[in-house]
């Protein structure tokens, strides 16, 4: 099933505006994070006119992707928990195009992803059918030394004409998506941060509509909670990182794990594992429902005894992804423990396949 974009947005957006105390600014930028006192106040604006406004708030909400316009301008006496910027190292850059087909295309109702010689490891090729003759089709990698050059657009555009030659191109947009654990943490006096902009996206999927949702509604549960205690210090709002840490912190740890493998193995020793049952679509679809899902290699190591070196790497990826995934259940309830912890998480990611 593909979801129209647009029309999921405009969804959301006027389920927003049938409460008439919430108001849309949907021409206003924000420029400036205001911050008084080590605290998150609100934000200065850029009205459609180039004027600027101050909007002031007792929690501030960061929902802007990636970028994280209130995030990049938080200052060490506000929180030293929180990064500015997201390393480009940490993030998937991608480009997809709606495409219409002459005739009936081969893929109805199948998403498919792809590996492919042309993209440079670890790329991806998708396929999403959108109806008989349209398609949703895209490219994309987690960055690094070896790839960080290569253009996204020009590597979809030829793998398109090599898969759809006689197709119509009717839209085409690029995005860059964050491809690492979660936040270690995302809320500061005054401040919280939700989706892309607290780094909730798959990074074996790139999926993120799901964690931006799901954080969002955990979000205003902490945050009604602290504005009726009439507190909105980083101590009351602290439940969210515990609630999504535990949430995604496997899915995270289990990103990384297998960004690692696929960058320490080439495509073809990868397709091995599927080509031999050592990891099923039954295993695959297990992982991506469910952050308690295991792959039972113990039980099919026998099929990798010929390549030990795969088998090693293989069961490096997944015992990585429990102790993240261990580690993230763990998240320091207090504040005060959190320096001890992020010093275990930072050593778990820095571990090699």
């Amino acid at each position: 099933m593909a979801i129209d974009r647009l029309k999921y947005g405009q969804r959301l957006l006027k389920s927003l505006v049938d409460y008439p105390w919430i108001k849309v600014y949907s021409k206003y930028k924000v420029v400036e994070t205001l911050i008084k006192n080590d605290k998150v106040i609100g934000c200065k604006i850029r009205k459609s006119d180039g004027k600027h406004v101050n909007i002031y708030a007792n929690i501030v909400a960061d929902c802007s992707g990636v970028i994280g316009i209130v995030r990049r301008n938080l200052n060490p006496k506000v929180t030293s928990k929180i990064p500015n910027k997201i390393q480009k190292h940490e993030t998937i850059i991608s480009y997809r195009e709606i495409i219409k087909t002459k005739t009936k295309h081969q893929y109805q109702k199948q998403m498919r992803i792809e590996a492919r010689d042309e993209l440079p490891p670890p790329g991806y090729f998708w396929i999403f059918s959108k109806g008989i003759k349209t398609l949703n089709v895209g490219t994309g990698w987690l960055i690094n030394d070896q790839n960080k050059h290569v253009n996204v657009k020009k590597s979809l555009i030829k793998l398109r004409k090599k898969f759809f030659p006689d197709a119509e191109v009717i839209d085409g947009a690029g995005d860059t998506l964050t491809g690492r654990l979660p936040l270690y943490s995302m809320v500061a006096n005054g401040f919280i941060a939700c989706g892309d902009a607290a780094a909730l996206v798959n990074p074996i999927s790139g999926e993120g509509h799901g964690p931006a949702l799901l954080s969002a509604f955990y979000a205003s549960i902490v945050i009604e909670k602290a504005i009726r205690e009439q507190r909105s210090d980083e101590r009351s709002l602290w439940e969210y990182n515990i609630t999504i840490w535990n949430l995604y912190g496997y899915d995270g740890g289990l990103g990384v794990a297998v960004q690692k493998l696929l960058n320490a193995i080439p495509f073809s020793e990868f397709s091995f594992l599927f080509e031999k049952g050592i990891i099923t679509q039954k295993d695959v679809d297990a992982i991506m429902d469910s952050y308690n899902a295991k792959i039972p290699v113990v039980g099919k190591a026998l099929k990798l005894l010929q390549r030990p070196k795969m088998l090693i790497k293989v069961i490096k990826t997944l015992y990585l992804a429990e102790r993240i995934k261990k580690l993230a259940q763990q998240y320091p309830e207090d504040p005060d423990y959190f320096a001890k912890w992020q010093k275990k998480i930072i050593r778990l990611e820095k571990k090699k396949i």
